[in-house]
């Protein structure tokens, strides 16, 4: 693996989980450099199909569901039959709730479990599937999404934060164990002006995040699309970090 920055990311293939405001961003900026986008989603696959054909020819959207592993392996071997390689990994799939912590019994077993299987094992599922075409490309990038609520501790649900929390674990593990063939970042949004979770968003609360950030705004999803594609061309002697993209909110 060379660590020096690429002119661009020409012959990649990026696989992306998830199909929100982030996935999307992420495939756009990673198209526009060159990279064959494959978007992993569990809804709305011909919308995404027909974003995905927005950027240009060949790109790729694949039911999968993250939760089952044979759906997973299924969506691998449509991707080696049109590639076979996989070069970055984006998890952005995953599950939150607008449950407050004081509302402890609002936060029920089969909640929690469903954040923290798809934010955790969903994450890893995926990453274990795609190890061996990720260290067969010598230049792997996995790149998980995490959050600034598993950074402290917050109001926000109390499931979410824990499972970011071990992400960011994982992400560190990871680093360590996979290199150097593969490299292991995690990026931490702060409060997203789209949420990922699908939630109707509160004027109010984006206005009083606003006024709590240094820079004066909340997070846009292209904001973190940017971070991830510094990742992939540029940020090249990085692994097992977490990069925090908040505007300072949690400083």
């Amino acid at each position: 693996m060379s660590f020096k920055a690429l002119e661009n990311l020409n012959g990649k293939v990026a696989i992306i989980t998830g199909g929100g405001h982030i996935a999307r961003a992420t495939a756009k900026k990673l198209s526009l450099l060159g990279a064959n986008i494959i978007l992993l989603v569990r809804r709305d696959l011909e919308y995404t199909q027909s974003y995905l054909d927005s950027l240009g020819i060949g790109h790729l959207a694949l039911y999968t569901d993250v939760l089952d592993t044979q759906s997973i392996r299924q969506a691998i071997s449509k991707i080696k039959e049109k590639y076979n390689k996989c070069d970055i990994l984006v998890n952005t799939a995953g599950r939150s709730r607008t449950i407050t912590v004081k509302n402890v019994h609002e936060l029920t077993d089969e909640i929690f479990d469903e954040i923290i299987k798809t934010n955790i094992r969903g994450t890893f599922a995926v990453i274990r599937e795609l190890h061996d075409m990720l260290h067969n490309s010598g230049d792997g990038l996995i790149v998980n999404i995490s959050s600034t609520s598993g950074l402290r501790g917050g109001p926000s649900c109390l499931a979410y934060g824990a499972s970011k929390a071990a992400v960011d674990l994982m992400t560190k593990t990871l680093g360590k164990a996979l290199g150097p063939t593969i490299r292991v970042v995690a990026i931490a949004p702060g409060h997203l002006i789209n949420p990922t979770s699908g939630a109707l968003q509160n004027i109010q609360a984006v206005k009083n995040k606003m006024e709590q950030s240094p820079l004066s705004r909340v997070v846009h999803a292209d904001d973190i699309a940017s971070a991830v594609c510094s990742f992939a061309k540029d940020i090249r002697f990085a692994t097992g970090t977490t990069l925090v993209i908040d505007g300072g909110s949690s400083i």
